[in-house]
């Protein structure tokens, strides 16, 4: 086979794998100081890809620590399928959104406003414990009864780990920085075609300067 095909078709594979592959390295560094029934609320410090961020888990029922690390797959509001609570459906995705946007409005409130969002969820651990409040209850109520736009949180991504159950399992993180853009998965098979044709159309180019 000519030797620019075979590179061809190679790129075309490399490109296929990478176009599926949206994945990023995760750091917990640690919480911040805030904490509510003896629980760290949000805002917590981590380094996503050696870029430190701050972010907040939708999780009530895993546990992290600093120093640990794991590998997470990164999705926007649009794409919901293979988040932790896909189950959940978007309208509660989008509460979650809301809710951590309002925080960052209302930093003084991070403790009702993080069970809040735990709350939508994992109502029944969240609610049982000690951390839940009234004004918790006052921000669910209020987030369940926003109307929401299409594409209202696209600005906000969704870091869910590849190890979504068993011992040890990160929790889910949302944030809206740094921006991971999600990139688009292709057909495979038309990625192989397009570097098929390329190769064939290199071959007649470098045949056609031959005859000539």
């Amino acid at each position: 086979m000519n030797t620019k095909l075979t590179l061809t078709i190679s790129i075309s594979l490399c490109l296929a794998v990478s176009a599926f592959a949206n994945l990023v390295d995760v750091t917990f560094n640690g919480p911040g100081s805030l904490a509510q029934g003896g629980v760290y609320v949000g805002p917590y410090n981590l380094t996503l890809d050696n870029q430190l961020t701050k972010l907040v888990c939708d999780d009530f029922t895993d546990e992290v620590s600093a120093g640990e690390k794991w590998i997470a797959n990164v999705y926007n509001f649009s794409n919901l399928s293979q988040t932790k609570y896909a189950a959940a459906g978007a309208r509660a995705y989008d509460q979650a959104g809301w809710l951590y946007e309002q925080g960052l409005l209302n930093p003084n409130q991070w403790g009702d406003i993080h069970y809040a969002l735990w709350a939508v969820f994992n109502p029944t651990a969240t609610e049982a414990s000690g951390g839940w409040t009234a004004g918790a209850a006052n921000w669910l109520a209020t987030a369940e009864h926003q109307t929401f736009t299409a594409n209202e949180f696209n600005g906000l991504s969704i870091y869910t780990p590849t190890q979504l159950s068993g011992s040890g399992a990160p929790q889910e993180f949302i944030g809206g920085t740094p921006t991971i853009v999600a990139v688009p998965e292709p057909n495979v098979g038309m990625l192989l075609g397009l570097g098929l044709l390329g190769g064939i159309v290199w071959r007649r180019y470098q045949n056609r300067s031959v005859a000539s």
